[in-house]
Formats: structure tokens, sequence, C-alpha cells
């Protein structure tokens, strides 16, 4: 196994997206939410006949609300946020074993990894916690063929940190 690692990312739309619908749908209140317009759902079709019009409109809503919605909204916010210049040069990453390297253009920051609050590998991207709100993302498909092991590596050495 290599004893560092580096990559350079430019984040697409659909990585952030992804991002932002995963984070979202991961924590309490995404959960919350999606249960709210299930049930939403199957209150509008049980009691169908016995509801008003103004409470089928609201229920519609609520049951639109976090299954449609919500998730357009994250989408379109991906998109805004990819648009502005600062996600318009690729990050580069260097994986060391002290520590993380992120450069973009004439800036660079160092992060030891006890910094790290948390690593979520899915399929498509690795997912490097920061804080609560924020993650280096690092898409599958820039990765090449390393991503696996990136993953390991990354995991391992933030349990480490």
């Amino acid at each position: 196994m290599k004893k560092n690692h580096s990559l350079d990312v430019l984040l697409e739309n659909n990585d952030m997206s992804k991002f932002l619908i995963r984070h979202n749908y991961s924590r309490f209140g995404g959960v919350f939410g999606v249960i709210l317009s299930l049930a939403a759902i199957v209150i509008l079709i049980v009691f169908w006949g016995k509801l008003v019009l103004v409470q089928r409109c609201a229920l519609a809503v609520l049951s639109l609300m976090f299954t449609v919605f919500q998730p357009f909204s994250l989408w379109s916010k991906g998109r805004k946020q990819l648009k502005q210049e600062c996600f318009q040069t690729p990050f580069h990453y260097e994986f060391g074993e002290d520590k993380i390297v992120v450069t973009q253009g004439e800036y660079k920051q160092d992060f030891d990894w006890n910094q790290i609050r948390k690593v979520v590998c899915a399929k498509d991207a690795i997912y490097v916690y920061m804080t609560a709100m924020s993650a280096f993302i690092l898409p599958a498909a820039q990765c090449q063929d390393e991503f696996l092991e990136l993953a390991s590596w990354i995991r391992d050495h933030a349990k480490r940190g």
C-alpha cells in the first residue's frame, strides 16, 4: 500500500448535489421529514373520502415536501454553489502519513488526521468531514483505479489520528 496519495478534484454538479442530499437525509431531520411525507401520503390515500379539499391539498403538499421539493432544492443549491469562483479551480489533495494538505491555486491548508470528524465511504465518493456540516468530496470517478485503496487508507489514518 502507498505511503502517500495525491488527487486533483474538480467537483461537478452531481458530486455536490449527491453530497448535499446524502448529508441531509442521513441526519435525524432528513429521516423524520421522509417519514412525515410518507405518513401524509398514507393518510391521504386511506382517508381520501373523508377529507375536505383543504385537508387534501395540505396533505398533498406535505407528502411532496421532503420527497420532491427538498431534494430538488438541495440539487439546485449544489448547482448554485458550484458556480462560485472557488469551485472553478481544482482542489489538490495530498494525503500523507501525518497530515492532509489541500491546495487550490495559491491557497494551501494543512490538516492533521486528528482534525477529521468522520469519514463516509459511499460507492461513488469518499466524504471526509472536517466539521459537522462540511466535508472534502472525493468522487470515485476522479480517483481512477485507486478509489477502494484510497478509501481504506483514509479510513485507517482517520481512526489513528
